[in-house]
């Protein structure tokens, strides 16, 4: 596959889980944290390890919002 179509894939898939996480869906969370790891692969197979530290902080980032939104406050749905 193309470095171009996996690129558009990738941005999908990151606009898709952020327009859930928007909507106060949970479920957008953990999609985002699990995308983590196609999106590493792609860094190590296009060899952007810089971008890896960028996964590395968003899965950090998702997880804790995963877990915020449990509770009421945190806009569980």
């Amino acid at each position: 596959m193309s470095v171009w179509v996996t690129s558009l894939m990738i941005s999908l898939g990151s606009v898709g889980g952020t327009w859930l996480i928007a909507r106060g869906i949970r479920a957008g969370w953990l999609f985002m944290l699990l995308f983590q790891a196609p999106v590493s692969v792609y860094d190590v197979a296009t060899r952007q390890y810089g971008f890896l530290l960028i996964s590395a902080l968003g899965g950090w980032a998702y997880f804790h919002g995963w877990r915020l939104a449990r509770t009421p406050q945190g806009g569980s749905r």
